[in-house]
């Protein structure tokens, strides 16, 4: 059974996290952006003819090669924080459900 100090602290702890999570999304929605100059750039700078092959030689950059790993580390932590916050949800539901169960139960049995 979830008490009602437990269920207070998933509300805080969803109020906290929330400006965190904006955070980690809009880092996200940064990077995949990025990601993309990136590619354009590394395309523009090969000096091969076809589009596949300066496309090839975009993806092989240094640069997007960080940027990717930076998406990665930003997709984790932003995945975290939801699955945590996602978390807390049901625990405050699992609460309230509970809550709701005790009175009725307490009116059945008056």
């Amino acid at each position: 059974m979830i008490t009602e100090e437990q269920a207070d602290e998933s509300i805080n702890f969803l109020m906290v996290k929330s400006s965190e999570y904006g955070k980690a999304m809009s880092e996200v929605a940064y990077i995949e952006n990025a990601l993309k100059r990136v590619k354009a750039q590394g395309m523009s700078d090969s000096d091969k003819k076809t589009l596949g092959d300066r496309e090839m030689d975009a993806y092989l950059t240094d640069e997007y090669m960080t940027m990717l790993q930076g998406y990665r580390a930003a997709v984790h932590a932003k995945e975290e924080l939801k699955w945590q916050m996602e978390s807390h949800k049901m625990r405050f539901e699992k609460w309230r459900t509970e809550q709701f169960n005790m009175r009725t139960e307490a009116k059945l049995a008056t």
